[in-house]
């Protein structure tokens, strides 16, 4: 089960009706303040939690309100360890390397587009373009990052870069010479 980019979720449903629930991800959950027992999740073998307000506000154990996505949480409003999960619960919780990595980058929420980034491209997957937004950057790919309108994104170049592998590889959507030469399309 994997949930992601719900910046306003707070809890989540219980999860013991879920036996067989193997693996987990749960990402970019930032209002997320703790999560459900999973004692009797058997098969739960692999949980990932990355970027929630439970990996910083003391229901893991400790209370970090410097940390940016507990942000504007008082110390007050730390989880007290009598109020954070079971001791079966912390068990598992201590046993999964990638549970608040604390080494983990943290990305602030994403903003959507500016239709100038929106209208340079058309509608068009993986045309070169400018963002309007960062003019100082060499040039932009356009992508739908974050599930969004497709736009001019310069920022995060890992997009070349993939759709680059994709191409070569011959993964992914087929490609458009037309549109994509630049990219190593023939």
């Amino acid at each position: 089960m994997s949930i992601a980019l719900l910046y306003a979720l707070t809890t989540l449903p219980d999860l013991e009706p879920l036996v067989k629930l193997q693996r987990m991800e749960l990402v970019a959950l930032n209002s997320l303040r703790r999560l459900p027992e999973v004692a009797s999740n058997h098969h739960l073998a692999h949980l990932v939690v990355w970027q929630a307000q439970l990996c910083c506000n003391g229901f893991l154990g400790y209370c970090d309100v410097s940390h940016p996505v507990c942000s504007g949480l008082s110390t007050n409003e730390c989880i007290s360890v009598s109020d954070g999960p079971s001791i079966e619960s912390q068990v598992f919780f201590a046993s999964q390397p990638a549970l608040c990595d604390k080494n983990e980058p943290f990305i602030p929420n994403a903003l959507p587009p500016l239709k100038a980034q929106i209208d340079v491209c058309g509608g068009v997957l993986y045309r070169q373009c400018r963002d309007p937004l960062f003019e100082s950057k060499p040039v932009g790919i356009c992508v739908n990052l974050y599930f969004q309108v497709i736009a001019c994104n310069s920022f995060d170049l890992t997009a070349i870069y993939g759709r680059q592998q994709e191409i070569l590889y011959g993964l992914g959507l087929p490609c458009d010479p037309k549109e994509e030469a630049w990219l190593g399309c023939v």
